[in-house]
Order: structure tokens, then sequence, then C-alpha cells
């Protein structure tokens, strides 16, 4: 891994602390600690950056996506199904939500 990618964590945890209102920097630390397996704290934070965009088709995709990789198929459903809803004309949003039907062995649904 390069030192930069390294830092990059640390760099966005220094923007939270700085920023706490900025919901680019909750995104940022959670993809690292996505890509980190640790999946449980990516979705702690994207829960942190949803109170701060509580409609945000984006944040409930990425949350929706997170839920999904831990298995928790119906809370992702429940958030890409929102973010679809906020945002009908969202392509990964619709995708990625008939896709985790499928893997919930809903494809009726899909």
């Amino acid at each position: 891994m390069s030192r930069n990618r390294t830092r990059l964590p640390s760099v966005r945890t220094s923007l939270i602390r700085s920023s706490p209102r900025c919901v680019e920097g909750y995104l940022g630390l959670a993809h690292s600690r996505s890509r980190a397996g640790r999946h449980d704290d990516a979705i702690g934070l994207l829960g942190q950056a949803l109170a701060l965009e509580p409609r945000s088709p984006r944040v409930l995709l990425k949350l929706g996506l997170e839920y999904g990789s831990s298995g928790r198929l119906e809370e992702a459903i429940a958030s890409l199904r929102e973010a679809a809803a906020l945002d009908p004309g969202y392509p990964e949003a619709h995708a990625t939500l008939g896709l985790t039907y499928l893997l919930a062995g809903r494809a009726v649904e899909a």
C-alpha cells in the first residue's frame, strides 16, 4: 500500500474533527473502513453522514452497499429502496436494489 493511501484514514479523521458537518469526510472514512473489511465501522460512519443529509440518495446507496457487504440484506434493501424513491433517475440505486433482491431470494421483486 502506498504511503499516501495509508495516510488517507487519518486525513479523513482530521477532516471530520475540523468540520464535523462535512458529509464527504464521513463518506471517505467509511470507504476506507470498508476497504479494510471493517463494515460495522463503515455503517456507523454512513449513519452519521445520513444524519447530516437524511434525504441523500448517494449516502443511502453507500449504506445499502455496506449493509449488503455485511450480509444484512433486508437493511440493504430498505436503504436502497429509499435511495431509489428519492431519486428515481439514479441507475446505481435501482441496479443495486435489483441485485440485492436476487441475493435475498426475492427474485420476483427484482
